[in-house]
């Protein structure tokens, strides 16, 4: 490739010329001359065929003469005989027909006259091909067919030639029709063709010689004078131009070279004025990379403090979410507390109005003990005042429960003292005096639990102690016993709709509570997220400063080489 690249352009059009020329020569060899022989022979085989056919026809009509009566079969045969050994074909009229039958004996032949009605089954050509059984075999078939044989030539001394011979059997007479041409005849004609062929070459190449040196003038001249140019410009000389003429490739090529060193020539000139321009913009970008640089120091400075800051915010938040979380458990516990101390409070309830019955059934035996218990129902009338809260109440009924046990133990008494009259009111005191116990159990333990839970249970505590010496000085009655659970239970019923009340009012805290924890939640993440942010930024301002740095070193690397490129467009020449 490389002894190649150093071959002028007029020799490798040479070469390409020579080239194509080998290769029609080749083409033609390899391909045309054996195409058009295979060609000649088809053509004349279907020639052979068509002349067969033609001597079927003949012996055809004179059997359909037969057939009708007006030849006798005799007459009909020697008639075609003699029609077939009168048809001529091919050049000069030589070629001829013949007919054997399906017995090899020949029945007519224009030339060979010696071998008709002779049996020709055992003659053999030179090969030793016993060419009439050959014909009979092959004219079997429906259409005939070719054999090659050696056959003597008339034309050539009598000498033996390789034949080609069509033959076709009628089979109404067992006769065999065959014709046939000497293979003389092709090579012959092949001959014509080289000759013709060779000729034409000959005179192609003369042609195609002028043709490819004019052609190689027209191209190798402009070429000379490109490079020629081209080393011009190679030295600097942008001032060059090519004289062209016409329109074709090579003139085009011209034209773009005129137009290229001239764009080149505008483009140094450009360039020259751009290194100048460029020098003082580097300057200036340098000047603007120094305040970048301090800027970025700066703003890097204030990030990282903003970040502390966000940090702290972030651990603040932290610290809120979970003590939002555990206020939320606590409000959860004392809703719990709540509910038990309400479910208490309907027990209270239910006693209160059993102790109403028996209360009732007490009034009904002792007059007597219901006026002293009315004497306690003024006494008494501030619990309802004092009841508005829950634990005030749980306090008010613990009182009343000790009170009601101790009416209950005056009550046996006083029964003790009426003797036998007072026996029944002596089993409702002690069935008064149970339930007081059973309530007094069950108000120890809800009072265990508003303790825990709610501020307001001290002064229910202290306002029960005054009900309680206002209910000391209330007598020993039963009719001020009824009045005193019948306001109990007006007030258990009213602290029981209190309860209600504040179980609301403790979902509702218990709802804020579960929102308060999920914006906390949410507030601390977007804290961290405004974090990761900041640090980013921080990051970045970072980076900000490190690339003002690299600009400021590439600044001074763009005026060097501003500089180079000003020195080096004073290589090239250009017009002015």
């Amino acid at each position: 490739m490389v002894g190649w690249g150093k071959v002028s352009v007029r020799a490798k059009i040479y070469i390409a010329g020579f080239v194509m020329f080998m290769s029609y020569q080749f083409l033609i060899g390899l391909f045309v001359i054996p195409c058009f022989t295979r060609q000649m022979l088809e053509i004349d085989q279907r020639s052979l065929k068509s002349i067969v056919d033609v001597g079927i026809d003949v012996i055809e009509d004179y059997y359909d003469k037969y057939n009708k009566g007006t030849m006798t079969l005799e007459e009909a045969q020697k008639n075609s005989i003699r029609v077939i050994e009168k048809m001529r074909h091919g050049a000069g009229s030589s070629d001829y027909l013949w007919i054997n039958n399906d017995q090899n004996v020949l029945i007519a032949h224009p030339y060979d006259k010696d071998l008709i009605g002779k049996n020709l089954s055992d003659y053999e050509d030179e090969n030793g091909l016993k060419i009439f059984q050959e014909f009979v075999a092959v004219s079997k078939n429906n259409n005939g067919g070719f054999v090659e044989y050696m056959w003597s030539n008339p034309d050539n001394q009598g000498l033996s030639e390789k034949k080609v011979a069509h033959v076709k059997m009628f089979e109404p007479w067992g006769w065999v029709v065959g014709t046939g041409r000497y293979t003389g005849f092709y090579k012959e004609q092949i001959v014509i063709v080289r000759r013709f062929t060779i000729m034409s070459n000959l005179l192609v190449m003369c042609v195609s010689t002028l043709i490819f040196w004019l052609i190689t003038n027209g191209i190798v001249k402009p070429i000379r004078q490109m490079k020629s140019s081209l080393l011009r410009v190679k030295d600097g000389d942008l001032t060059v131009s090519l004289s062209y003429k016409g329109a074709d490739d090579i003139a085009q090529m011209m034209q773009s070279f005129n137009a290229f060193a001239q764009r080149i020539s505008e483009i140094i000139r450009e360039m020259t004025v751009m290194a100048l321009h460029q020098k003082k913009a580097v300057k200036d970008i340098a000047v603007s990379a120094d305040r970048f640089s301090e800027t970025a120091q700066t703003q890097a400075t204030s990030t990282e403090e903003i970040t502390a800051t966000l940090e702290e915010i972030s651990a603040e938040m932290e610290n809120v979410s979970n003590q939002t979380t555990d206020q939320l458990e606590s409000v959860n516990a004392l809703f719990d507390r709540i509910k038990t101390l309400k479910e208490n409070i309907v027990a209270v309830e239910s006693r209160v109005t059993y102790t109403q019955r028996e209360t009732d059934s007490i009034l009904g035996k002792a007059e007597s003990v219901k006026k002293l218990l009315q004497r306690m129902e003024d006494k008494i009338s501030r619990v309802g005042e004092s009841s508005e809260k829950m634990v005030s109440i749980v306090a008010i009924i613990g009182n009343i429960s000790e009170q009601i046990n101790l009416l209950s133990l005056n009550a046996a008494i006083e029964a003790a003292r009426a003797g036998d009259a007072g026996r029944g009111f002596a089993v409702v005191a002690d069935e008064v005096s149970k339930l007081a116990e059973q309530t007094a159990s069950s108000l120890k333990d809800i009072y265990e639990l508003i303790n825990e839970s709610n501020l307001h249970i001290s002064e229910f505590t202290d306002e029960s102690a005054n009900v309680a010496e206002e209910i000391g000085i209330i007598g020993y009655g039963v009719i001020n016993i009824n009045n005193l659970m019948n306001n109990v239970a007006k007030d258990l019923k009213n602290e029981h709709k209190e309860s209600e009340l504040v179980v609301m009012d403790i979902e509702e805290v218990k709802v804020k509570a579960d929102m308060i924890r999920n914006s906390t939640y949410e507030q601390k993440i977007a804290v961290a997220d405004i974090v990761q942010t900041v640090s980013e930024v921080n990051e970045l301002s970072q980076n900000s400063a490190t690339s003002a740095d690299i600009l400021n070193r590439s600044t001074v690397e763009l005026t060097s080489m501003a500089d180079n490129i000003h020195e080096k467009t004073k290589y090239f020449k250009i017009a002015k």
